[in-house]
C-alpha cells in the first residue's frame, strides 16, 4: 500500500514529540487517497504530532484552486442558455433509447459554440 509505505517514510526521521507537518498528511490524502483518520492513528502510535492547522491550510489552497479551475471552465454559462430554453419552451423527453427515428421532431432553438441562442447556423471553415 503506497500511502503507509510513504508515511512511514515521512516519519522516519521524526521522534517522539515531534511533528509531522500538515502538508505532508495533506498529500497523503488528496494526492494518494490514504485516510486522515489512519495516519492520524500512526501518528498516535508513535507519540508524534500533527500540524493540524497546515493540514487544513492545504485544504483549503486546494479547494481554492478547485474553485478557480471549475469557475474558468465555462460550466455556469453553459447551464444558464439550458436553463433559458427550458423555461421558453418546457422541458422535452429523451426519446433516444427507445427510438431509433422521430419524424415529428422539430429545432427549437439552435446553440453556438459560444453558448449563445443564434438565427441560424453557418458551416465554418476551418
Amino acid at each position: 500500500m503506497k500511502g503507509i509505505n510513504l508515511l512511514e517514510k515521512f516519519t522516519t526521521d521524526l521522534k517522539s514529540g515531534d511533528t509531522l507537518p500538515g502538508e505532508s498528511a495533506f498529500k497523503l490524502y488528496d494526492t494518494y487517497g490514504f485516510p486522515l483518520d489512519i495516519t492520524l492513528d500512526v501518528l498516535k502510535e508513535k507519540k508524534i504530532n500533527f500540524d493540524q492547522k497546515g493540514f487544513d491550510d492545504a485544504m483549503g489552497e486546494q479547494k481554492e484552486r478547485a474553485r478557480a479551475k471549475w469557475a474558468g471552465s465555462g460550466e455556469k454559462s453553459v447551464e444558464q442558455v439550458w436553463f433559458d430554453l427550458i423555461n421558453k419552451f418546457g422541458k422535452t423527453k429523451f426519446v433516444g433509447y427507445e427510438f431509433n427515428e422521430v419524424s415529428d421532431a422539430k429545432i427549437l432553438a439552435i446553440v453556438s459554440s459560444k453558448n449563445e441562442v443564434i438565427d441560424s447556423a453557418k458551416e465554418e471553415k476551418r
